[in-house]
């Protein structure tokens, strides 16, 4: 799980990514690609790729790092909610026998804060929390998950996702994905992109999800 779980309250008028590129001597002008479903170092990358490699090589891990700092500095115990359905849906997913798990494009630091804000981290196993590390995009973080998973005994895992992007890596990984539409993009807007299965939220559809992961089980 990842942005199923924590929304935003409000949009900060600072970036933490635009800032810690600023705080390093750039500050980029142009336009971005979209970005959602991305990982901060895909972030970071981006807003550099206004210039030449010449110009940020030196300076992206940096940035990267500063990440970290100048995002703790803007969170705010306000700054997050919980997206509908938890932690229900996190105590009926462990009741049903399975372990959660977060696959999140953020930082480990950046992670937690946010877990800490809202007081969620004991759901998950700890041994099952992949964040994003220097260099790594949101395919890496996919294959590295699913090798752990995989050398600690467990074949039978699952994404939930709220992003095309999420629906894809998934899909490129041969992993089953719950497409969730409590971000951005709408139902029809998933659909496009054929889930293993699409759900509004955690609250109105935890029945339907439960019920996946049951024949997930069943057909274990």
């Amino acid at each position: 799980m990842d942005g199923t779980l924590i929304s935003p309250i409000r949009e900060s008028n600072e970036s933490p990514h635009l800032n810690a590129v600023k705080k390093n001597g750039f500050n980029p002008q142009g336009k971005n690609p979209s970005l959602i479903g991305s990982t901060d170092f895909e972030v970071i990358s981006s807003l550099l790729s206004f210039y030449s490699s010449e110009e940020s090589k030196n300076v992206l891990e940096k940035c990267f790092k500063d990440l970290d700092d100048i995002s703790l500095s803007l969170y705010q115990p306000n700054s997050f909610s919980l997206c509908q359905g938890l932690p229900k849906a996190l105590i009926k997913i462990k009741e049903l026998g399975w372990e959660n798990g977060i696959l999140t494009g953020n930082t480990n630091i950046r992670m937690f804060k946010k877990l800490e804000i809202l007081k969620i981290a004991n759901y998950f196993n700890e041994d099952f929390m992949f964040s994003c590390n220097f260099n790594e995009t949101r395919e890496d973080i996919t294959e590295r998950a699913k090798k752990i998973l995989k050398s600690a005994g467990y074949s039978n895992s699952f994404i939930v996702g709220d992003t095309p992007r999420d629906i894809s890596v998934a899909k490129k990984y041969d992993l089953k994905v719950v497409a969730v539409s409590t971000g951005v993009f709408s139902p029809k807007e998933l659909e496009k992109f054929a889930p293993s299965l699409l759900i509004r939220n955690l609250a109105d559809d935890l029945e339907i999800f439960l019920n996946f992961m049951i024949g997930l089980s069943s057909n274990n």
